[in-house]
Formats: structure tokens, C-alpha cells, sequence
């Protein structure tokens, strides 16, 4: 996994190079020791704790918890109010075919 450098709370949408990388709501809560790869979507609402690392293409869903260290693979979908534990890894989703 190639992860982004940590995320501070800011604005709804953070531009590279032009290019609309990531959308994270200004109304979740990340924690600034949090690593985000590319492309990754975080509703209002959801919640990423310490020492979390979110793979490349992911969506976090509204009121979806995620707790301290966790990590998410590349192109995983976490629906809302889900809570995923310091226990979990979950590898990259498979390609749809």
C-alpha cells in the first residue's frame, strides 16, 4: 500500500496537482496521526481514530467508526455505522469482472 501523508481536519475537498483526490468531509473526525492513501472518500459523521491507515480508492461512509489501529487494504467500502476494531485487516477488495 502506498499511503498519503497524515490528514488534518479542513476543507470538504483537498486538490494535487489539479486533480481531486480526496473528499473528506470538514464534519468527520480524523485524528491527525491518521494515514490516507489516494482517492478516498470519508463522510460526514465518520469517525477514524489513531494509527489508522485507509489504503487507496476506499469509502468511509457516514457514522462508520474506525478504531485505533486499524488498516484498510485498496478499495475497500466501510457502510454506515459500521465499527471496525483494532483486530481487523481487511485486504484490497477483488476487481468486479
Amino acid at each position: 500500500m502506498n499511503y498519503g501523508q497524515p490528514y488534518a481536519a479542513g476543507s470538504w475537498f483537498e486538490i494535487h496537482n489539479s486533480k481531486l483526490e480526496n473528499m473528506i468531509s470538514p464534519l468527520a473526525s480524523v485524528d491527525s496521526t491518521a494515514k490516507i492513501g489516494k482517492n478516498v472518500t470519508i463522510q460526514p459523521f465518520a469517525y477514524i481514530e489513531r494509527d489508522v491507515e485507509i489504503g487507496d480508492d476506499c469509502v468511509i461512509m457516514s457514522n462508520a467508526s474506525i478504531l485505533k489501529g486499524t488498516r484498510l487494504g485498496k478499495g475497500n467500502k466501510v457502510h454506515h455505522g459500521a465499527v471496525l476494531g483494532s483486530d481487523c485487516l481487511l485486504y484490497t477488495s477483488p476487481s468486479p469482472r
